[in-house]
């Protein structure tokens, strides 16, 4: 079975930013943990086929998120307002 990775390197670059990005950011922002996980995961396979500008302008900020919404749930009294 062909992974995402493969997938991604064989449909055209826009096709990549306009639609499997797009995917990724509804995926990384799911209510669900586990769906934020997988798509974070996937998010390599993404970026893999990327140029450097568009990784840092279309996947950075919602890795920045996820990575933001995963330390409040590790560290749930440090964010604990007084």
């Amino acid at each position: 079975m062909p992974s995402f990775q493969e997938f991604a390197k064989c449909v055209e670059l826009e096709f990549v930013k306009a639609d499997l990005v797009s995917l990724f950011n509804n995926l990384a922002n799911d209510e669900q943990d586990s769906v934020r996980l997988l798509a974070v995961e996937g998010c390599s396979s993404i970026a893999s086929v990327l140029p450097d500008e568009d990784k840092e302008s279309l996947l950075m900020p919602t890795v920045r998120a996820a990575a933001q919404v995963a330390r409040t749930l590790v560290y749930p009294i440090e964010n604990i307002e007084n």
